[in-house]
């Protein structure tokens, strides 16, 4: 198979998938019969991935196997009622593994666990490529969500987020009237039974009640926010939402940060993330809850509950369904927001004609931010493993002033019309507070055009530039606080800088390291006072003759000839240089 023959589901676009997700929670909330709600949900996913068909399976545990449930344009009967074995092709891997799975030529390919009597089915439906997404209900898997083509086809990454949203979606379709069905059979058996099926009756009620203001929650304001504080009311104990990172995120701060990266919180983190449903855990003498939220094989957040009672768990797993599916619409509206934050900064960055410059000009207004005034420019450099955890904090922290957030070429980048360096002191303390380093440079553009800021930009990437090539880890700075030597710096190489030191000052280095001296500290205060020797001498909290003495070593370690004027030049700069790097400087900048 040639590579330009191959082609790949479609890649919708956040606003696509958010439209879809929106239409299907509110079918979920309006419309009572299952089967055309499941439809919907299976006609959008096809839609949205540009697949020929889409179907839903749901496992059956006692058999070992996942059975079709609901299609979407499947044509003969056969493949309707595919039942297979748990872990065999895209459909049992899927409805077993907890990860989204795809093939590009299902019948082609080695990799995938075949039964001969299915891929007959499968060759007679003609279908080539498979994807599918499994579906969670309060941690456990309950079937699988998928799409087919009838030509190969690879998986894109939007096509993925989107299989992963709708899967959600049909999780919460699937036990909303799970829920109603049993409802239905125990108000059934009532009258000739007793106390315990009307005592479960009334629970399951009070479930789907809960499910009716989970769902209007979401479709008033899809947000995780809103979930939670709907659970936590409910549920009648602390409730809180954290990050994969242990950061608290909504709701109640049930566990601390410390607590839980420990051991024991950590395998039970692991243990719900894996398929056991809710697990609970002991902490320092009392009894916690968690629930791990996943889409796909990623780890969302994780629910922790104060207690462990079953009707409350029970409620939490619930609930999980929900804060899945909004986490997830959530992640998308950011992404989408994100990507149009980010697209406006390249054009700020690539305009060129006065056409583009006003219409980058109107669209920052629509953030608030006139370009014509002072613009402060902050760009922020992280590990790039955490940079998407970085811009969210800043975000959600960061909602004071009209200001635009972006990530883009390899850095998050701030514009606004705050101070700058009052804005990047509290960034750093911000992103400190949340267990990230970063460090920071920020300018100011205060001329009247695009250029400007273009420059401001430009600037604060040399900053962040020359700080890194100074073995900073943390810390924040504009070009006055690195001089000349950060100019150097956002050009050269730290190399460059350690030679230069080392040729300059090394005998005076060597002499303090032998005998644990100051005399590059004191050599460094004498020039930046002006070479005054009192006021060298107030500086250090010394005696006057002490700097005269000290000075004297330094004549017989570096020559007198230091002291001439464009020898003193280079001295200066060099202790510049010294002065900047990691070992010289006093936190935040370590």
């Amino acid at each position: 198979m040639t590579e330009s023959r191959i082609q790949e589901f479609r890649a919708p676009g956040d606003p696509e998938i958010l439209m879809a997700a929106t239409e299907s929670s509110t079918d979920l909330a309006s419309v009572r019969d299952r089967t055309l709600i499941l439809k919907g949900i299976l006609r959008r996913t096809r839609t949205l991935l540009g697949a020929d068909m889409a179907y839903l399976s749901l496992n059956d545990l006692p058999a070992g196997e996942t059975y079709i449930h609901v299609t979407d344009n499947v044509r003969t009967e056969e493949y309707r009622n595919i039942r297979m074995p748990l872990g065999t092709g895209v459909l049992g891997a899927v409805a077993t593994g907890g990860s989204t799975a795809s093939t590009l030529d299902y019948l082609a390919d080695p990799n995938m666990n075949h039964i001969p009597a299915i891929d007959q089915i499968v060759a007679l439906e003609g279908v080539k490529a498979i994807a599918g997404a499994p579906l969670r209900v309060g941690g456990r898997i309950v079937g699988a969500l998928l799409v087919a083509h009838r030509a190969p086809a690879s998986l894109p990454a939007a096509g993925q987020r989107a299989l992963e949203h709708m899967a959600a979606q049909a999780a919460l379709a699937l036990e909303q009237t799970r829920r109603g069905s049993e409802i239905t059979q125990l108000r059934a058996l009532i009258g000739s039974t007793t106390t315990s099926n009307a005592g479960r009756t009334r629970e399951l009620e009070s479930m789907l009640a809960l499910d009716e203001r989970l769902m209007g929650s979401m479709v008033a304001s899809v947000n995780a926010e809103g979930v939670i504080a709907v659970l936590e009311e409910a549920s009648g104990r602390p409730l809180g939402l954290f990050d994969p990172a242990g950061r608290h995120r909504f709701g109640s701060v049930t566990l601390s940060k410390p607590a839980l990266e420990t051991w024991g919180v950590q395998s039970a983190i692991s243990s719900s993330l894996h398929g056991a449903s809710a697990a609970t855990v002991r902490h320092k003498g009392d009894a916690y809850t968690v629930v791990a939220i996943a889409a796909g094989n990623e780890h969302l957040a994780t629910l922790v509950m104060n207690g462990s009672a079953s009707k409350e768990t029970s409620l939490l797993e619930r609930g999980s369904v929900f804060v899945s599916a909004a986490l997830l619409f959530e992640r998308t509206l950011v992404d989408a927001n994100n990507r149009a934050q980010s697209t406006l900064m390249e054009d700020l960055l690539t305009s060129r004609t006065e056409d583009q410059a006003q219409a980058v000009r109107t669209r920052f207004a629509a953030y608030g931010i006139e370009l014509r005034n002072k613009i402060a420019v902050l760009v922020i450099l992280v590990d790039p493993a955490v940079r998407h955890a970085a811009l969210a904090i800043v975000q959600q922290r960061l909602r004071k002033a009209p200001m635009l957030i972006s990530s883009h070429m390899g850095h998050i980048c701030v514009v606004t019309t705050s101070s700058a360096a009052a804005l990047a002191e509290e960034l750093d303390q911000i992103l400190h507070e949340d267990g990230l380093s970063a460090v920071i440079g920020h300018a100011t553009a205060t001329g009247e055009t695009i250029s400007s800021v273009r420059e401001a930009h430009d600037e604060a990437s040399q900053v962040v530039t020359a700080a890194k090539e100074l073995g900073w880890r943390r810390g924040f700075a504009d070009l006055n606080d690195l001089g000349i030597a950060g100019i150097m710096l956002s050009h050269d190489r730290a190399a460059t800088a350690a030679r230069i030191i080392e040729r300059t000052l090394g005998p005076v280095q060597e002499y303090d390291r032998a005998h644990r001296t100051e005399l590059l500290g004191t050599l460094w205060a004498y020039l930046e006072t002006g070479s005054r020797l009192q006021s060298t001498a107030a500086q250090l909290h010394i005696h006057q003759n002490t700097v005269k003495q000290r000075l004297e070593r330094i004549d017989s370690l570096l020559g007198p000839e230091w002291r001439t004027p464009s020898r003193r030049v280079d001295v200066h700069f060099a202790l510049r240089l010294w002065k900047l790097t990691p070992q010289r400087l006093h936190e935040p900048h370590r």
